[in-house]
């Protein structure tokens, strides 16, 4: 191959693919839903709450917690896949710009982060608790 020859490359995505990303929003409802209910955070402790009885909560069950902050982990991974697949059917809308898919792209992974990030939290709080 020389430096003549023209390369191209075929960036077209399957349907197969862009579902299988677009059903991972349902599974991020799912396991983020289910991990809140199992960890008892939904719906959230009373603000009235005394931190005794906040040591309590978080001391009585920490597995139960622990599985629960881990469905939710687990859950908001699949944040970027289901974001990918929103984003390449955007960039497919030849009126939109393509600094808005870029946008997309940036504000999926952002979410993603501050997700994980108060996962974390919740779990480091419990960790003080017990």
């Amino acid at each position: 191959m020389t430096v003549t020859d023209r390369v191209t490359v075929d960036l077209t995505i399957s349907r197969k693919q862009v579902l299988m990303c677009a059903w991972c929003g349902a599974l991020v409802i799912l396991l983020v839903g289910g991990g809140l209910l199992i960890a008892g955070l939904w719906p959230p402790p009373q603000p009235s709450a005394t931190a005794d009885q906040m040591r309590e909560f978080y001391a009585g069950s920490p597995f139960r917690i622990r599985l629960g902050l881990a469905l939710m982990m687990a859950g908001l991974g699949l944040i970027m896949p289901w974001g990918a697949s929103i984003t390449a059917m955007t960039s497919r809308i030849k009126t939109s710009s393509s600094a808005m898919t870029f946008v997309q792209v940036a504000a999926f992974g952002v979410a993603t982060i501050i997700g994980v990030a108060s996962v974390i939290g919740w779990g480091e709080i419990g960790r003080a608790h017990v």
